[in-house]
């Protein structure tokens, strides 16, 4: 499970990059086999299609692509013949590692909203209020089934028992959020609330665990509960959400992330703060550790900490990582990263050692873009080299020429000096913000080093970047499987006349569902929409229901 590598021990003093692989698409989380293949699983909006790689973690190169039905929030498991992959939302599938090809289909009746386990000979994942575990051949060896929750979230097993976050429906119809224990063949053991809130989940949702602690995050605030017993042992609370992805756990510290962009040292022990390292923007994976050094993704970057005291060490620009963490193999750093999800890339980092004597012998030292007028930029490459001479100086700029999914190297239009000059006419769909640009430097010997720059787009006229719809009363839902229909009913609160009761509105998305040739991926983008606007309040005022029986 992806888990497993987020945390190595030798530390690192610098990052270099090795190599990086352009994806029209957003790159999920890498995992690796136990042979050491890597596979990463890649989503493309333009195309809506959703395709598991195996790469060389050497070089990038692509071995196989399998194109499998849209996933949902969680990241796959590689097993010893065999790649477990979320798909359909609703199913697990099994795709053989050797050849891609796709071995088995496991289907379940609610939404997977969890990362697959593999514990060395089973997958464990979680649909709706099942968590259940298959062989490598996707058979079903054990399932339980709590009433009236919402399983989310990486599961963990220890014997019997196994472990996972959920969230139930509390008081008025609110969602809390617990984490729970259950035995495989007698169901519950313990359930402790976390905090209120619903599900703020993704691809690297969880908690840590320790022989006799278990760490979890929810809504905005972290706690450590007894393993046993489930009792909360302390609990600490952050000014924004930290449960979207999983507390990493180093010794006795525990390290959280959250959307304002903060990451926080915590003692394990008691939960008082060590430090804190703040971002401007969010932080959407959980955090790496490197012997005494921390990998974070944020403001566009990777970034390099000390452990003690959160001080940053080294940072290298990657673009945006919202669904990928960074994950370790045999001393490099790989993450999902660049401007999805169109211009997505996947990078691979050396870690180099503290006691690493080689100067840094080539450098994107800074960028600079200025707007000569409202259509042309200039973007000013400083590139210092402290041993060979350099030849020339390519960047991609496809990500702000907007070219397709195409690479795109431009030659410099001018050479002074250090500086390298380059006059670019940026796509009139961008917006303001840091866009990351691959740079290849050419020595004179013929040797080309791959750096990275980040480059800062300030348009004169600029676009909108996001419009907040609000002003909505908040409702609660009746069923942890109604959410959407608890939407509708926030909107008809403030633009209907009548409320449609939540098991009625998600009858009939059923009902239009099964009847319509859907991808589950287009549930909520379509069903919702159709049964929304049909502006009735039972399934038979609906004209697929009256077309049925005409």
């Amino acid at each position: 499970m992806f888990d497993r590598f987020l945390v190595a021990d030798k530390s690192v003093g610098r990052l270099d990059l090795r190599w990086s692989v352009p994806f029209p698409a957003l790159v999920r989380v890498p995992v690796f086999s136990p042979d050491g293949s890597g596979y990463i699983v890649c989503y493309a909006e333009k195309t809506r299609s959703y395709i598991l790689q195996k790469f060389a973690p050497d070089s990038g190169e692509l071995e196989w692509s399998t194109q499998l039905h849209n996933g949902g929030y969680g990241a796959i498991a590689a097993g010893d013949q065999c790649i477990a992959v979320p798909t359909g939302f609703t199913d697990i599938t099994g795709v053989h590692s050797a050849s891609g090809r796709i071995l088995w289909k496991y289907r379940s009746s609610s939404r997977v909203r969890s990362p697959v386990a593999f514990t060395g000979n089973h997958f464990i994942a979680s649909s709706g209020d099942t968590l259940f575990k298959l062989n490598e051949l996707g058979e079903e060896c054990a399932r339980t089934t709590p009433n009236d929750c919402f399983f989310y979230g990486l599961p963990r097993e220890q014997g019997r028992i196994v472990y996972s976050l959920c969230a139930v429906t509390g008081d008025f119809g609110f969602s809390q959020l617990h984490l729970c224990a259950m035995d495989w063949l007698d169901g519950l053991i313990w359930t402790t609330s976390l905090s209120d809130g619903h599900v703020v989940s993704s691809d690297t949702s969880g908690f840590a665990m320790t022989d006799d602690r278990l760490y979890a995050t929810a809504g905005q605030s972290i706690s450590c509960l007894d393993r046993a017993s489930g009792t909360l042992l302390w609990s600490a609370t952050f000014p924004s959400i930290v449960g979207r992805h999983m507390p990493i756990l180093h010794r006795d510290r525990i390290l959280v992330g959250s959307l304002s962009g903060q990451l926080a040292c915590l003692d394990a022990a008691t939960g008082k703060i060590r430090w804190t390292f703040a971002g401007q923007t969010m932080v959407t994976s959980p955090p790496s550790i490197v012997g005494d050094t921390v990998l974070v993704t944020v403001d566009g970057h990777l970034c390099l900490l000390a452990i003690k005291d959160g001080r940053e060490i080294h940072r290298v620009p990657i673009g945006h990582a919202p669904y990928s963490a960074v994950a370790i193999r045999n001393g490099t750093a790989f993450v999902g990263a660049g401007d999805p999800p169109y211009f997505g890339g996947l990078f691979a980092f050396d870690m180099l050692p503290v006691d690493h004597k080689e100067p840094d012998y080539i450098t994107a030292a800074s960028s600079v873009c200025e707007y000569l007028d409202e259509a042309r930029c200039l973007i000013r490459l400083d590139v210092r080299n402290c041993v060979e001479e350099i030849e020339n100086v390519e960047i991609d700029a496809a990500v702000i020429l907007g070219t397709g999914n195409q690479s795109q190297a431009l030659q410099p239009d001018r050479r002074v000096g250090t500086g390298f000059f380059f006059a670019i006419k940026p796509s009139k769909f961008l917006v303001n913000g840091c866009y990351c640009l691959p740079v290849k430097i050419l020595l004179r010997n013929g040797a080309p080093v791959h750096r990275t720059i980040s480059v800062a787009l300030d348009m004169v006229s600029p676009r909108v970047s996001k419009f907040e719809l609000g002003g909505f009363d908040p409702v609660g839902q009746t069923h942890y499987l109604h959410s959407g229909a608890a939407v509708a009913q926030m909107i008809q609160h403030r633009f209907a006349q009548s409320i449609t009761p939540q098991a009625r509105f998600r009858e009939m998305v059923d009902y239009v569902r099964e009847r319509a040739d859907y991808e589950p991926f287009n549930l909520w983008r379509l069903v919702f929409q159709r049964v929304f606007m049909a502006g009735v309040a039972d399934v038979r005022n609906l004209p697929e229901y009256k077309n049925e029986r005409a």
